[in-house]
């Protein structure tokens, strides 16, 4: 999991009170800040998440967003809103996979989906010159970053949000990519290259925000799964920021 801050920021009596400048769900252009493995750290069995740390484009000619540098309120500022964002709801685990008759390798289907996000930023060619180059998934998240072939290069996402009430009790929002879906016959991701021919999901409130349970629905108890990838995404403990904002005036329930 990535670390977080409080930040104080400039003339507010030491309050970060404010506007909202993350993401929040729904359909964006945004470009690739870095890219981090959280771990699943509330289970024994390695579960790590692929997490995006992306910037959308400039909402609006005065805005300005929060500092680049987390020790340094003054300084520079982010250009648009941002947001730590999922690859996918579920944790990356070592596990069989029935449709292809095999067990699948945690890091090999982390590769595939960092190869997947290299076709729509037209960077596979990096990932090609890398093959066989790093022995572990994380040398390979590390290199990724060092070599930034995805720097200012941008995708129109559809962005999903997942309420959860974290162990002090606070409501957070859980943002990941939404999963694809089949529109007339044809598959339609959440992830695809800036002005490129392809559509992106369009996002649908319905469809793609999960509220927290409330008090109206906490003594209803859904059946139990047996995947070993159904992780209620409720029990996750991750800020949807790169610092944590929980006094921030959001305007946006999280």
């Amino acid at each position: 999991m990535g670390l977080s801050i409080n930040i104080d920021y400039p003339n507010t009596g030491g309050s970060n009170k404010g506007p909202y400048k993350g993401i929040v769900p729904g359909n964006y252009e945004v470009k690739i800040n870095k890219v981090e493995l959280w771990e699943e750290y509330w289970k024994p069995d390695n579960g790590l998440f692929l997490v995006f740390k992306m910037e959308t484009k400039k909402p609006s000619p005065d805005f300005e967003g929060y500092p680049i540098d987390q020790d340094n309120p003054d300084g520079p500022k982010h250009e648009g809103l941002v947001g730590n964002v999922h690859f996918s709801t579920y944790p990356y685990k070592t596990k069989y996979v029935a449709y292809k008759g095999k067990t699948v390798e945690r890091d090999i289907a982390i590769l595939e989906d960092l190869f997947r996000m290299c076709v729509e930023l037209d960077c596979v060619d990096w990932l090609k010159e890398a093959q066989g180059k790093y022995p572990t998934i994380e040398e390979w998240v590390a290199a990724f970053n060092n070599d930034m072939p995805y720097k200012d290069k941008y995708l129109e996402v559809c962005i999903r949000g997942d309420q959860y009430i974290n162990k002090e009790g606070k409501l957070k929002t859980t943002l990941s990519f939404a999963k694809y879906e089949k529109v007339d016959g044809k598959y339609i991701n959440a992830y695809v290259k800036a002005g490129g021919k392809k559509a992106v999901i369009a996002y649908d409130e319905s469809k793609h925000f999960k509220k927290a349970e409330t008090e109206e629905t906490k003594d209803f108890k859904p059946e139990e799964s047996d995947s070993i990838t159904d992780t209620e995404i409720d029990n996750l403990d991750n800020d949807d920021l790169p610092f944590d904002v929980d006094d921030v005036d959001t305007g946006f329930d999280i």
